[in-house]
C-alpha cells in the first residue's frame, strides 16, 4: 500500500541538490531532492511531540552534522547523515507566566553558526541562546529583555558580526553584536506596527509589515527612516500583510500573505505587483525556504486548496513545484512502535488518523 503524499517544510539544511528537512505538519526528518521534489523518510526526532507542528524553525550544517533549532519543540536536535544517528540537547525553558510574551510553540526563529558557537535568535523565547559546539554548554543572554511584546519573525539579517531582527508586533528592532555579545533595541518608524520580513539593498534596509502599517526604509548611511503607507487604492492589507520582501533589478518586491496583492517599489513609487499573484480568491501565502537559485512559497486557500511554487532568482519567473514522498507505512509503523514502547497516546488528527494507523500496523 504505497501512495504519493505532499510534503511541506520550512526548515531545511541544504548541500548541493540534497536537503534534510523537518516536516511542517508532523514529527519527521526527510531527505529531499531539491531538483526532482522526491523526498525520503528517515526517522523521528525522539523526545519531540510525535504529532507536533512546526517542531523546528531553522537548521544549519556544522561539519558533519545538521543542527535543528526548536520552534514548538523543546530541544536542539542533531542529525549525522553519514552514520544515520540522532542526538538532542535540552534547552532551559522559562517558568510558566514568567514572561507575558513567551509562547511555547514559537520559541526560536533563526540560527547562526560563528566559529565555535551556535546562536539561536528568538521568536518569543526570552533570550538569545549561545551553544558551545565543543562542550554543548548553553548560555542564555537575556539582559536586553524590556517591556515590548516580542514576536520576532523572519525579518532577520546579518551584517558582518551583527544580527538585525525586527519585531513582528511593534517597531522594536534588535541589534546584536555576536563578537561583543552586546544587544540594543531601537525603535524604527511611527507607523511601524510590526515586521514580517526584511531585505538589504546596499546600505538600505527594507521592512515588510506583518500587521497593517507602513513599509519602512532605513537608510543606515545617513540614519534616515522613510515610511511608505500611501498604498494603491485597490490594495487590501488583511490581518497579516506580507510574507516576504526581496530586491530584483531596481525593484523592491513585497510578496502578499493575506493581502489581496503584492506591492512593488521603484524610485519611491508604489505599484501593484504582478510578479507574484494569488490563484485563490481568499488565501494566505507563506514563505518557506530558499536555495542558491530560488525562493520557495506556498499558497493555502480558506477552503484548504494548496499549491507550492518557486521564484527563480535569475529572472524572477514563477514556477509551480511540489515535494512528495512515497507513503509505504514506515513512518506510521515507527510512530506506533514508539507509542507502544513508551506508553504514549496520540490523538487522531489531520496528520495521523485511521488510515495511518492501519498502515502502521502493516495492513
Amino acid at each position: 500500500m504505497t501512495n504519493k503524499k505532499r510534503l511541506t517544510f520550512e526548515t531545511i539544511a541544504i548541500k548541493g541538490s540534497i536537503g534534510y528537512a523537518s516536516d511542517y505538519n508532523r514529527n519527521g526528518l526527510f531527505m529531499v531532492d531539491i531538483e526532482s521534489g522526491e523526498c525520503e523518510y528517515i526517522g523521528l526526532f525522539i523526545g519531540e511531540p510525535l504529532n507536533g507542528r512546526r517542531i523546528h524553525s531553522d537548521a544549519v550544517w556544522v561539519g558533519s552534522r545538521i543542527i535543528f533549532i526548536p520552534g514548538s519543540g523543546s530541544m536542539i536536535d542533531i542529525y549525522y547523515p553519514e552514520i544515520n544517528q540522532f542526538e538532542s540537547i535540552p534547552i532551559p525553558l522559562p517558568l510558566p507566566r514568567q514572561h507575558h510574551f513567551y509562547m511555547s510553540q514559537f520559541k526560536f526563529i533563526k540560527v547562526f553558526a560563528k566559529e565555535e558557537y551556535l546562536w539561536l535568535i528568538p521568536c518569543t523565547y526570552p533570550g538569545i541562546i549561545r551553544l558551545d559546539l565543543k562542550t554543548n554548554d548553553i548560555e542564555v543572554l537575556n539582559e536586553w529583555i524590556g517591556n515590548d511584546e516580542y514576536f520576532f519573525r523572519m525579518a532577520m539579517l546579518t551584517d558582518k558580526a551583527e544580527v538585525i531582527a525586527a519585531n513582528g508586533k511593534s517597531n522594536a528592532v534588535l541589534m546584536f553584536d555576536l563578537d561583543k555579545q552586546f544587544v540594543q533595541i531601537r525603535h524604527l518608524g511611527e507607523h511601524n506596527n510590526g515586521v514580517m520580513n526584511a531585505c538589504k539593498e546596499g546600505d538600505n534596509y527594507w521592512f515588510a509589515p506583518r500587521r497593517p502599517g507602513a513599509i519602512v526604509l532605513w537608510k543606515t548611511d545617513v540614519n534616515e527612516i522613510i515610511e511608505y503607507n500611501d498604498f494603491p487604492e485597490n490594495f487590501v492589507d488583511g490581518s497579516i500583510v506580507f510574507s516576504y520582501v526581496y530586491s530584483y533589478m531596481d525593484n523592491i518586491i513585497f510578496v502578499p500573505a493575506k493581502s489581496n496583492y503584492g506591492l512593488m517599489i521603484n524610485n519611491d513609487e508604489i505599484f501593484i505587483s504582478g510578479e507574484i499573484s494569488k490563484k485563490f480568491s481568499q488565501s494566505t501565502m507563506e514563505y518557506l525556504f530558499e536555495t542558491d537559485t530560488s525562493l520557495y512559497f506556498r499558497e493555502i486557500s480558506n477552503e484548504s486548496e494548496e499549491r507550492s511554487f518557486r521564484v527563480l532568482k535569475e529572472n524572477n519567473k514563477v514556477e509551480d513545484c511540489e515535494f512528495f514522498y512515497s507513503d509505504n507505512g514506515k513512518r506510521d509503523k515507527e510512530l506506533l512502535l514508539h507509542m507502544a514502547n513508551n506508553h504514549i497516546v496520540v490523538k487522531e488528527n489531520k496528520g495521523f488518523g485511521y488510515m495511518e494507523y492501519i498502515k502502521g500496523l502493516g495492513y
